[in-house]
């Protein structure tokens, strides 16, 4: 097994433990068939950024529960911080892994993403994790790794018949709802913290998806829309 050339390398003692457990709670013929050639089954992996050592390091301070300070790049300020922050879960969504943590600097729990650690060092202090604290109530229902923080967003996405049954052939969202149309299109329902990375989910699936509501990002879609256009047209 190679973990570091897929998902990003982890506690590989950890990880190989885990494994083991579930091989061995695994039905017969489920176990054989994970065990043949891997010629024969494949599933798809794509490079994540390397941060192995990284996330190990990450991984002994939630279990030490120690404090860290780190310089931490800002993509949306384009600048580099200098913060502290009490390390309280790791997860890893869309091909990159993140740091959950109580950043001292903003006061809040905030989101890290791994491979935006420049510096990482430990303080000379210890923490007490928050029994309080849920991953799962943290991250709600937000569509990938984006957590907003207003009021949640209903969004309603037609999907035209020929791209509809990929819609339905996958749990897309734990609040998804799907309504069949008599043309075979459908209406897709989700409640989202934020629309941002919905918006590139709809814009992926091109002229076959068409945003209903809310007005606001249908218009968003429709200025996305007309600048890929001016993009794409001939002088």
């Amino acid at each position: 097994r190679s973990y570091s050339s897929s998902e990003g390398s982890f506690h590989e003692s950890t990880i190989d433990s885990a494994i083991s457990k579930i091989m061995a709670a695994l039905p017969r013929i489920t176990r054989e068939l994970l065990e043949v050639d891997s010629e024969k089954i494949s599933v798809e992996s794509r490079k994540a950024t390397d941060v192995g050592d990284l996330i190990n390091r990450l991984y002994q301070a939630i279990l030490n529960t120690k404090q860290l300070r780190m310089n931490y790049y800002s993509y949306s300020r384009d600048s580099i911080s200098e913060r502290t922050v009490d390390p309280y879960a790791l997860t890893f969504r869309r091909r990159a892994w993140y740091l959950i943590a109580h950043c001292h600097t903003r006061n809040e729990v905030r989101m890290f993403r791994a491979n935006r650690i420049k510096t990482l060092d430990y303080t000379s202090e210890t923490f007490s994790y928050p029994s309080d604290f849920s991953l799962t109530d943290y991250m709600g229902n937000s569509w990938q790794s984006m957590r907003g923080k207003g009021e949640e967003t209903e969004v309603v996405v037609k999907f035209d018949a020929r791209i509809a049954p990929l819609i339905k052939e996958v749990d897309w969202h734990p609040t998804q709802r799907i309504e069949d149309l008599p043309d075979g299109s459908i209406l897709y329902t989700a409640t989202v913290p934020e629309t941002k990375e919905i918006s590139l989910w709809i814009l992926s699936y091109g002229y076959r998806a068409e945003v209903i509501s809310p007005e606001s990002l249908r218009t968003e879609m429709a200025a996305e829309a007309e600048k890929m256009c001016q993009r794409y047209e001939k002088s």
